[in-house]
């Protein structure tokens, strides 16, 4: 057991150990950094199947202490561990160390440390667990994001573009002819009919409305009246018609005009719904 085991601890037992040793309880290994530390410094692992390095193990990087059986009685399970442990020691770990060639190098161990480097580094670093969490969380959830906020903002960009074009194009449309009917004759009953003709310019029929709006002014009061007029079909090029009709219902003094406006029951919003050329 080391005492205020730290940073700088760690350092010297990694950089001068031969064999990392480590014996938890089964199943209760949080993971196994300081192993990996170990392996990334050419240390060989002497470990139970436990926490990472069931995952790490190859055969030739280390050794593993009683393969993966694993006791309902703990008191067993240590037996068997521990059993294990001696036996890999004396039969594996003590006589590859000390074979060495007729120059002094333990040429075994000197591959499994070499195996240690090439297998352990580059799997267990915090550079592969960043980039897996890159790769396959954080890239593919922010690819997902952004394809989802497109989605989602498409109908408003559509809807910019249809504004864009509406508003320009409205500044361009241009009432040509409209009927103009003398309301004093009028009798209670009878149809005023009006119609009226508009260069669209680039627009389209379906982006304006034409409409009759007529106002009856009556004992100190008044009433407006406003009716939609039915498109009547094109008359020439972008130049299209109009027609319209309101039955006079009531006796009064009468005020009619037509005017050309953008749609505003919902197919275009505030931003250009105010849009209106009177005749």
């Amino acid at each position: 057991f080391l005492d205020d085991y730290d940073m700088s601890v760690a350092k010297a037992l990694v950089q001068g150990v031969d064999v990392w040793v480590n014996t938890p309880t089964r199943m209760e290994e949080a993971s196994g950094t300081s192993g990996m530390k170990a392996a990334a410094n050419g240390g060989l692992n002497l470990s139970i199947a436990d926490g990472w390095w069931p995952e790490a193990a190859d055969g030739s990087n280390g050794w593993t202490i009683g393969g993966d059986r694993i006791y309902e009685s703990q008191d067993l399970q240590d037996e068997a561990d521990a059993t294990a442990f001696y036996r890999i020691l004396e039969e594996d770990v003590v006589p590859t160390y000390f074979a060495r060639s007729v120059d002094g190098v333990p040429q075994v161990w000197a591959a499994m440390m070499r195996d240690t480097l090439a297998s352990v580094p580059a799997m267990f670093s915090t550079d592969r667990m960043v980039s897996d969490y890159l790769d396959q969380a954080y890239r593919p959830l922010a690819a997902n994001y952004f394809a989802q906020q497109a989605r989602k903002k498409r109908p408003a960009r559509i809807a910019a573009k249809s504004f864009a074009r509406v508003r320009s194009g409205f500044e361009k449309v241009k009432i040509t002819a409209a009927t103009t009917i003398e309301l004093q004759e009028f009798k209670v009953g009878q149809h005023l009919e009006v119609c009226l003709e508009a260069d669209l310019g680039s627009l389209r029929p379906d982006d304006i409305t034409a409409e009759l709006v007529v106002t009856r002014t009556a004992d100190g009061g008044s009433e407006t009246f406003v009716v939609e007029m039915k498109h009547a079909g094109p008359v020439s090029g972008s130049v299209h018609g109009y027609e319209g009709s309101h039955r006079v219902e009531r006796a009064g003094q009468y005020h009619y005009g037509m005017r050309v406006r953008v749609m505003g029951n919902g197919r275009h919003d505030a931003k250009v719904r105010g849009l209106v050329l009177w005749a």
